[in-house]
């Protein structure tokens, strides 16, 4: 039956090639500023039909909201780009009644970019798209969103997109949409074997089809895959077999390419691929508005199985965030969460405050400790930080060190599951100094009466030893009660020096 309808569209393919298309330079854009789908200037259907007629150039959609099919806009017959320019993107819907774009060339690259389309129909195949081209033609998409496309009828393949021609697909997401047939997402239609499917960074999820043979997925009928960095899963088909997320017909001897992807199941496995991903090891968000033109599917989990186990130099996602240098997989990049470690403070012979910051970004769920030890990059204990909820800053007042020690710490934050570490940092703690009184003008009085002592003149901080060393007490304070009983040792510190002083409680 394949076969049957590769040659109904052959037949139309031949026909267009007797068209005379004008080859015009310096095509201005075509402007759309209107959302209504009345064919009067400014709409998506009069700027398509002129650039049409032209012959090449852009459509750019200059206005934002939802455009609403009221019948099928013109069949794209020459190699034309359509894209949004405006910030807060567009949305195409074909009302559940009408197929989005239809393509028809016989050469050239039609281009899509910056689009949410969404409630495409087709009796047959290509709900949102359907495209018929010769071995030289091309459908491209950036930065798209197809959703709830779906096709009815016989021979009604690929509920988002059908193609006879290449498709390359870059940081797309493809969800909710059905086909009766086969490729609930994609059904690639290329009789001859030659036409290539390039995926890249794409989120193709949750996309389903009738059929118990092919996949709910993406289906290839002779034609080539080539897939990258994205998330293929949870796709399903008639009897959930194991062609839930991707199908080849039996008599495609195309080699497949297949590299960094994450799929429930799959007919052939590349490097670095993770194939079995449950719905929780995926760890996406349903479909939302996250930023930028289109909407995308949120990695909400840093378990995720996406999470920094991607490959390539792509530099951004769907919503033009800037990928790192461990990019996701999928359409939509994380913004990492980071965590920073400050300098110590009030540090003593003994005591010290540890800091350090942290920024969550997207994510709620998380939580701060300190790891510090003797030894750089040896981290013997860990503790709780205290958090301040306003901006995240965290401290810890450590205590009972050694004097003259050295520390090496640093901050470890938990947001949503995942561990992000600052940059260690070092300290030595003060070396306790001799009974001696070193600084005159520091003046200690201590009343026996009241075990109370006071000190005068500019100091920084007191410290109160027993007579093994060790720090009973740190204060700021120019008074302070002593409750011990025995010999104690004050010390007093200020610029200047230190004052000790023997006192017999």
């Amino acid at each position: 039956m394949k076969q049957l309808i590769f040659k109904t569209m052959l037949l139309a393919l031949v026909s267009l090639h007797s068209l005379s298309i004008s080859a015009l330079v310096n095509i201005p854009a075509f402007v759309v500023t209107k959302t209504t789908d009345d064919g009067s200037t400014g709409t998506l259907r009069k700027e398509m039909q002129n650039v049409i007629t032209a012959g090449s150039g852009i459509v750019d959609i200059q206005t934002s909201g939802t455009i609403t099919l009221g019948s099928p806009l013109p069949v794209i017959t020459a190699p034309i780009t359509i894209l949004c320019s405006n910030i807060a993107g567009i949305t195409i819907s074909g009302n559940n009644s009408h197929v989005i774009f239809e393509v028809l060339i016989p050469t050239g690259t039609v281009h899509f970019k910056d689009l949410n389309i969404m409630n495409g129909n087709r009796i047959g195949g290509g709900g949102g798209i359907n495209a018929i081209t010769s071995n030289n033609g091309k459908i491209s998409f950036e930065n798209c969103t197809i959703t709830n496309c779906s096709t009815t009828g016989s021979e009604a393949y690929g509920g988002a997109i059908q193609s006879t021609a290449d498709v390359d697909l870059l940081n797309c997401t493809l969800t909710g949409n059905s086909a009766v047939d086969g490729g609930g997402a994609i059904e690639m239609l290329d009789n001859s074997g030659a036409a290539i499917l390039n995926i890249n960074h794409c989120t193709i999820v949750n996309n389903s089809t009738l059929s118990e043979v092919l996949a709910g997925g993406v289906d290839a009928y002779l034609s080539k895959i080539t897939i990258s960095n994205s998330i293929v899963a949870n796709n399903n088909n008639g009897n959930g077999s194991n062609k839930r997320d991707i199908s080849v017909d039996d008599s495609n001897a195309n080699t497949n390419e297949s590299s960094f992807n994450l799929y429930s199941t799959a007919p052939f496995i590349g490097t670095n691929d993770f194939v079995n991903a449950a719905t929780l090891q995926l760890g996406l968000a349903t479909l939302n508005n996250n930023g930028g033109k289109v909407k995308t599917m949120a990695i909400n989990n840093l378990l995720s199985l996406a999470f920094n186990t991607g490959n390539g130099a792509q530099a951004l996602d769907a919503r033009g965030t800037i990928r790192d240098g461990n990019p996701d997989k999928g359409a939509y990049e994380v913004i990492a969460p980071t965590a920073t470690t400050l300098a110590a403070t009030d540090v003593t012979t003994t005591t010290a405050t540890l800091n350090g910051v942290y920024d969550v970004k997207d994510f709620d769920t998380h939580s701060a400790q300190f790891q510090y030890g003797s030894l750089t990059g040896v981290y013997t204990q860990t503790v709780n930080a205290t958090v301040n909820p306003l901006d995240l800053s965290c401290t810890f007042a450590l205590a009972s060190q050694a004097p003259s020690s050295k520390v090496y710490y640093r901050l470890a934050a938990t947001v949503a599951g995942a561990l992000f570490y600052g940059a260690e940092q070092t300290f030595t703690l003060n070396t306790l100094t001799s009974l001696s009184e070193t600084n005159n003008d520091i003046e200690i009085q201590f009343y026996p009466e009241s075990k109370n002592v006071t000190v005068k003149g500019e100091f920084e901080y007191i410290e109160l030893y027993d007579i093994s060393g060790k720090l009973l007490k740190y204060s700021k304070l120019n008074t302070i009660s002593l409750t011990n009983k025995g010999v104690v040792i004050l010390k007093v510190y200020s610029k200047d020096g230190v004052k000790t002083k023997k006192l017999i409680l």
